[in-house]
């Protein structure tokens, strides 16, 4: 099933358990089974080193994860996502909560 987690500034079990590794500010991405982690410039040097996947330094995240997801089923952990976030995401996407 495609995923996205996002994790902010506190830590998320969910985040860590599928992603293995815990990096602030980061929006995981299992997307037909090809693991991506869309991280800060400031981050990229630990998740290169930890994360067993594609590593992509972001400058609007948003904008670079709604070209990969247009019209895909994904599901979304709602209890850690932002409404901000949640909001620009069912619009290029078909959202399904994953955190119950």
């Amino acid at each position: 099933m495609n995923t996205l987690l996002f994790r902010g500034n506190e830590f998320d079990a969910n985040f860590f358990y599928f992603s293995k590794i815990d990096v602030d500010n980061s929006f995981y991405l299992n997307l037909n089974g090809k693991r991506m982690l869309f991280v800060p410039k400031l981050n990229e040097r630990a998740a290169k080193s930890s994360f067993n996947g594609q590593v992509i330094v972001y400058k609007k995240p948003l904008e670079e994860i709604a070209k990969l997801l247009k019209a895909k089923k994904m599901k979304l952990d709602y209890s850690a996502l932002p409404a901000k976030i949640y909001e620009k995401l069912r619009r290029v996407c078909k959202p399904t909560d994953s955190s119950s």
